[in-house]
């Protein structure tokens, strides 16, 4: 329905979690809505591969 009223021709999401996986982040919370229409999710940056550039603290959301 998305594609259909925006216009866009995309029809299914890049790999994210492939992406964060690699980059050291570890998916810590999912929540699901509207019988998995809208997912929200909460990936934390793992204390082993943290640098000083990206502080352990730092938290990343990504919605969809």
């Amino acid at each position: 329905a998305f594609g259909v009223l925006t216009g866009l021709r995309v029809r299914q999401l890049p790999d994210y979690a492939a992406a964060l996986s690699s980059a050291g982040l570890l998916l810590s919370e999912k929540r699901r809505w509207l019988g998995g229409l809208l997912v929200s999710e909460l990936w934390k940056v793992q204390v082993s591969t943290a640098r000083d550039t990206f502080p352990t603290q730092r938290k990343l959301s990504v919605n969809y």
